[in-house]
């Protein structure tokens, strides 16, 4: 049973008495508001008097307990019984080591070998997860109060010599340097020296803007800077946390990213057609040479509107209609059938108001979403960063909707750990990326299907295909192409040959008809690949937040010596009680890690073979005849629906 204390400490001269009364005694009074229900067990108050109870006094070095043990009113009701300390610091030792929670509660239920259990059996989630607010156990969590915990992140990194806090700003404090933000505006922007350098690196090609919702309870939006490297994969080269997700804000939090890493001038920009992130760039950077739309954003846009057309049928024509003219590779016929679409559709009452959508939206900026507008650039659809958020999300924050601040800056931080470190995994022992995986799947597919090549001159060929030819030309380069992104067996990379197909033009891969020409006419002198030493990489170099090898000090004395001078600063500046329950949660967490870190514990090994596939298991599956859905779906046009579509329109204008 447990026991608590009744009155306040009596203190006689050197004597000082303590009374505890057991924990049912007592009489239930609801403290609340009457907007949550009482708990499921009820209240432990036996709403009566239990004669238990023990009386401690203290003399100088001797306690004199007296003890009546009896007590009446009440049984050992496990529901209402207490996790013992002990209980609790074995719990939280586990914790602090790592051990998930299913790990603990299935390792505590598997102890139970009868009906009569103790109150450590009836563990649940919630239990733990008070041990881990209890003890301080969450990394990321520095106090109870979501503001407070990142003010507090915020001034240690500050003592930090990688200065990650580019830009800060909280709500109810007005930045006079800053006007256009006000005085509830909220501004983070995270920034590593890594990140800089990787921005300046390889900002120069791509630039890719996103903002995404849901990792916060404040409906805070994350932006993100991305670029791809050299083996065209996305890296986040910042991030910014912000209430407000227009040109003035972002104008602000993007002239502070120049001011760290210099002027940005880059080829290819691609965001949302949301005008914000385009015009805030371009505020406090440099107009970029091309200016792109997702191409799912568009494709999604046009889904959602071509709902205006009246007729399902009608529908699924105009959609396929358009995303026929869009794939078109010509400008000057996209131009001319785009035209004579728009007024195909204005001369039909049905799609009338589809035609008027697309000429508020689309007419003025085609260079932005037509295919003819991107050739070779390399980009199409923003799936680098809507790949980054979806991890970030359901890996980092675990599939849940954010609601601590603290918690989502400590996951961008281990994100960005994690990235750097798969950048060092990738320059020394190497690594097959997305699109070395494309250029190694074209190879295959070259070797399967028929085709027929011919040189039409000394760098390039005409290739039959599917009844359809396509022409492959090798790219001059001023100086050799030494990059990684090379398929072996054909000797080349992708920078040195492009052909005139999608995968090739729009996609940028190096498609199965350029290596159907190199296996039919191979090249005579081997490529060199340039080799990386990654400690001369100067991004790994600028690396600084990524952990240290744990490793005794040199001088073990000092240190302790200057661990004691700190700890008694610390408890001499406290003045308040907060401070002292502050430094108290914080020697809870040392206590609860150091257990951990001393007793090594080691997780059983599986016994199971880890390769082995899980069986099938076996499903039930229903006899009904379903009915036939008569709905058409929307779909992209097959290559014959494309060359009919064309016709077609080539033909009304005649």
């Amino acid at each position: 049973m447990s026991f608590f204390k009744k009155t306040h400490v009596l203190t006689l001269g050197q004597k000082v008495t303590h009374y505890f009364r057991c924990h049912r005694s007592g009489k239930f009074v609801s403290q609340g508001s009457g907007i949550r229900h009482l708990k499921a067990s009820g209240s432990c108050k036996i709403n009566g008097i239990c004669p238990a109870k023990m009386k401690v006094v203290v003399i100088k070095n001797e306690v004199i307990t007296t003890f009546y043990p009896n007590h009446e009113g009440h049984g050992k009701d496990v529901q209402h019984l207490r996790l013992t300390k002990e209980e609790k610091m074995t719990l939280a030792k586990d914790l602090a080591d790592g051990i998930p929670f299913n790990r603990i509660l299935d390792k505590v239920r598997s102890t139970l070998e009868s009906i009569d259990c103790d109150r450590i059996h009836l563990l649940i989630t919630k239990d733990l997860q008070n041990i881990v607010q209890q003890f301080n156990l969450e990394e990321h969590v520095r106090h109870s109060d979501d503001s407070t915990s990142v003010e507090s992140w915020i001034e240690e990194m500050k003592t930090k010599d990688d200065q990650c806090v580019v830009y800060y700003k909280t709500q109810g404090k007005i930045d006079v340097n800053n006007p256009a933000l006000g005085k509830e505006d909220f501004v983070l922007i995270i920034m590593n020296n890594a990140q800089t350098k990787i921005l300046q690196q390889y900002g120069q090609d791509c630039i890719c803007l996103d903002s995404t919702h849901g990792t916060n309870q404040y409906d805070f939006q994350l932006t993100t800077v991305l670029v791809l490297d050299e083996h065209r994969q996305g890296f986040p080269c910042a991030f910014i946390v912000s209430n407000k997700i227009d040109t003035p804000t972002l104008s602000t939090c993007f002239t502070q990213i120049r001011n760290r890493s210099g002027l940005i001038h880059c080829n290819v920009f691609m965001s949302d057609m949301a005008p914000a992130l385009y015009n805030s760039w371009v505020h406090a950077m440099d107009k970029p040479e091309k200016r792109l739309f997702c191409a799912w954003h568009v494709d999604k846009a046009w889904r959602t509107n071509v709902k205006k057309v009246v007729g399902a049928e009608k529908q699924v024509e105009v959609y396929k209609k358009m995303k026929c003219i869009t794939m078109l590779l010509n400008q000057d016929e996209f131009r001319v059938l785009y035209e004579a679409f728009i007024n195909e559709l204005m001369e039909d009452r049905d799609c009338r108001e589809f035609a008027e959508y697309l000429k508020q939206y689309y007419c003025d900026n085609v260079e932005s979403w037509a295919y003819c507008f991107r050739l070779y650039s390399g980009l199409n659809t923003n799936m680098h960063l809507e790949s980054m958020h979806r991890r970030l999300k359901y890996i980092y924050l675990h599939g849940k909707n954010g609601k601590r601040l603290d918690k989502t800056i400590g996951a961008l931080m281990t994100f960005i750990r994690d990235k750097l470190h798969e950048r060092i995994i990738s320059l020394t022992r190497g690594s097959v990326s997305s699109k070395l995986q494309d250029i190694r799947s074209s190879h295959k597919k070259c070797l399967t299907e028929k085709t027929d090549i011919v040189r039409v001159s000394d760098n390039k060929w005409e290739v039959q295909s599917n009844n359809r030819t396509y022409f492959v030309m090798e790219n001059n380069l001023p100086v050799k192409c030494a990059c990684k992104l090379a398929c072996t067996y054909c000797n080349a990379c992708i920078h040195e040959y492009f052909c005139s197909c999608h995968n090739s033009v729009i996609q940028w891969n190096m498609c199965k008809h350029i290596h159907s020409v190199l296996q039919k006419f191979p090249r005579d002198t081997e490529r060199e690949v340039r080799i990386v030493d990654f400690k001369n990489d100067s991004i790994v170099a600028s690396i600084s937040t990524c952990p240290a090898n744990i490793s005794s000090p040199t001088n073990n004395d000092l240190g302790k010596e200057a661990c004691r001078r700190e700890l008694l600063a610390l408890l001499d500046s406290a003045a308040t009680a907060e401070d002292m329950a502050i430094i108290k949660k914080g020697i809870g967490q040392i206590k609860a890690t150091l257990t951990a870190v001393r007793s090594q514990n080691k997780l059983p090994a599986a016994k199971s073979n880890g390769k082995r596939n899980i069986s099938p298991q076996r499903r039930l599956h229903s006899t009904k005849k379903q009915r036939p859905n008569k709905r058409k779906e929307l779909k992209k046009p097959s290559v014959a629906e494309s060359d009919n579509i064309s016709t077609n329109l080539i033909l009304s204008l005649l």
